[in-house]
Parts: structure tokens; C-alpha cells; sequence
């Protein structure tokens, strides 16, 4: 099985990922085109996408072995579900991984905020 990693992401998180599959990796910190895309994806049973990854119909479309996109973020609004769903492609998020940042930030604000007042 192949996977597509289509942004830097953590370390480890990628090393777990070649444990189990044959993994390719952009390097490079840019969001790819639609034809970069196209063209990565084509022969890939599964994606790991950031929100920035338009994953819309034309590029399911062009990628035929796909099975999954693991969206590395909390929304999945970057990809056409429907059109996923009907391809039988899985789409999936990781929907609490910005609670405890979240908490940290207000209580930091609200344990500074009289020192800055």
C-alpha cells in the first residue's frame, strides 16, 4: 500500500505511518496545486491532507486506488464528502487536537491579563 503525505508534518507521526505502508513525502513547505496533486496522488491507496488540500472531485477522480484521506486538522471542509462517500473513500479528521491548546491559551491570557492591565 502507498500513502501520500502532502505537507511536512510531525516526525513521528510519519515514521508510524512507513511502518505500515510505503510512504511518499512532500518536503517542501508549500500548499500543491491541484495538478500536483493530481499527478502525487494518481497511484496512492491513502492521502494525509491538511485543511490547505483542496481533495475535490476531479482529484478523487484522478486517483482510483484511493481509499482513505486522513485530514491532519480538525475540519474536513477541503474535501468533497459526497462525492468521497459515493467512491467509497474515507475521509477522516482529528477533531480534538486543538481542545488542550485552546484551554492552555485562555488560561495563559487569563493568569496575564492583570499583569498586562
Amino acid at each position: 500500500m502507498k500513502a501520500y503525505v502532502t505537507r511536512p508534518v510531525f516526525d513521528d507521526a510519519v515514521e508510524k505511518l512507513r511502518r505500515e505502508v510505503d510512504v511518499e513525502l512532500n518536503a517542501e513547505d508549500r500548499i500543491l496545486s491541484k495538478k500536483e496533486l493530481i499527478e502525487r496522488l494518481r497511484d496512492k491507496d491513502g492521502a494525509l491532507t491538511l485543511l490547505t488540500d483542496a481533495i475535490d472531485l476531479e482529484v478523487l477522480e484522478s486517483a482510483p486506488k484511493l481509499k482513505v484521506v486522513a485530514n491532519f486538522a480538525v475540519g474536513f471542509n477541503n474535501v468533497a464528502i459526497d462525492s468521497a462517500t459515493k467512491m467509497g473513500v474515507a475521509v477522516t479528521n482529528s477533531p480534538c487536537s486543538l481542545t488542550y491548546i485552546t484551554a492552555e491559551i485562555v488560561s495563559t491570557i487569563l493568569i496575564a491579563e492583570p499583569l498586562i492591565s
